[in-house]
Formats: structure tokens, sequence, C-alpha cells
């Protein structure tokens, strides 16, 4: 009876938040899955399928990624060599990265994401130069907004601190927000945004779009997803 009732909590709480939040970012993901294939695109045009045996990271960064081939061979790819990647989630990730994509699958906006992969639940990450500080840096970072990152990319912070989220039976089912994100518009070097300075930096980053300043007078940090949606959908 207990399992009925948290299963019902649960689906409850999924669909409330399913209704409550649109154009929701993806819950960044930690763990990927050995068992299930992922997909690596590399610069030099290659396409592999494999297995992750081993991220390799780095103060948080992915650093190389160990694959094992079909037939049990295994191959080191450094960062530098991947383009982008779409990794399977494992455990409870998997579990919040499907609600997740439930949220937003009807919200899809053009860009040039494998959407069929992605509605499996797949993570998606690329390489990008991020500004760190004053250095200039090529990190692979996840993509937050999959579904609408045609114009303005959410990249996961790993650093970044969290508020509260809601949690049923020790399982983090709404999820915490984080409090800065790395944020990329268009083709430009991707730099970090912090809620305590959103203000300041909706007006730079939306200055040319009057339709994301006339829907939204009133600045929000948990609206960025909407800013971005309303960006992709009406502005260049």
């Amino acid at each position: 009876m207990k399992t009925i009732q948290l299963t019902f909590l649960i689906t409850a709480l999924l669909v409330v938040t399913a209704n409550t939040y649109a154009q929701k970012l993806t819950i960044p993901t930690y763990s990927f899955s050995g068992e299930k294939l992922s997909y690596i695109n590399l610069k030099d045009g290659s396409k592999i399928e494999a297995k992750i045996s081993k991220l390799y990271r780095k103060k948080g960064q992915i650093r190389a990624v160990k694959i094992k081939d079909a037939n049990g061979n295994k191959r080191k790819i450094e960062a530098a060599d991947i383009k982008n990647m779409y990794l399977a989630p494992s455990g409870f990730d998997k579990f919040n990265k499907f609600n997740s994509f439930m949220n937003d699958a009807t919200q899809w906006r053009d860009n040039d994401l494998d959407k069929d992969i992605l509605k499996q639940g797949f993570v998606y990450l690329e390489q990008t130069e991020v500004q760190i500080k004053k250095k200039k840096r090529t990190l692979i970072m996840q993509v937050l907004n999959p579904t609408f990152c045609g114009k303005i990319r959410i990249f996961h912070n790993p650093f970044a601190g969290k508020s509260m989220g809601l949690g049923v039976a020790g399982i983090n089912v709404v999820g915490g927000k984080d409090t800065s994100y790395y944020i990329k518009k268009g083709d430009a070097v991707a730099y970090k945004i912090k809620k305590k300075n959103y203000k300041k930096e909706f007006k730079v980053l939306f200055a040319d779009c009057e339709e994301v300043k006339k829907q939204f007078p009133k600045i929000k940090w948990n609206e960025l997803p909407k800013h971005v949606f309303t960006f992709d959908k009406h502005c260049k």
C-alpha cells in the first residue's frame, strides 16, 4: 500500500511540475550508463556508437572518455577531439531526465540537435569556448535547453549553488534551481551569469529583443528558460 501511495504521490507531483514549468531546463546529469550505447561525434567528422566505459574528470570537467566497442575493445578519446556527444544517463538521473523531456516535448524549436536521440532521454554535451574569469577555455559542457537552443544555449555550471528542491522519500522529484549558468548567444564565447546579477544581465542579453522585454516586464531568475524560449521564437 505504501508503495502505491508513494507512486501516486510522485506521479501527482510530476503532473503538477509539468503544468507549472513551461520551457523548463533539463536536470543536470552527473552519472552515465555503461550498458547503453552513446553517440559521439568527433571534430574530424567521425561518428562513434559505443558504450561508455569511463569518464575522466578534472575539477568537475570532462577531460577524456573511454569507450568500449561491440567487440569489447577499449579506446580513450580526449575531450579536445570531441565535437559533441549524446550520453545515456543512469539510475535516477535517467528517471529525472525522462520527466524533464516530457515537460518539454511540445516545446521543440528548430535547432541542429538530433531530436530522435534526445526524446529517448539522452543528455547532450558539446565542446565550446568558455570565459572563466580572465581566461578562455575550451570545455565539454552540458546543454540544459536542448529543445530550444537554436539562438541561445544555457550550459550547466557544475559548481553552481542550488536552492532547495522538493524531495519524496529521498528522491529529488522537482529539483533545486541552479544559482548560475553559462550562457552562449550565437557564436559568442560562453560566459557565466548569476542569479544575483540577473536583472542587469537580462538587459544586456535581451537588449535586441523587444518581445522578451514586453512579455516579461518583471525580471525573475526562475523565468530564464521562458526568456530564452521567447527570444528563440520571436527574435534574431
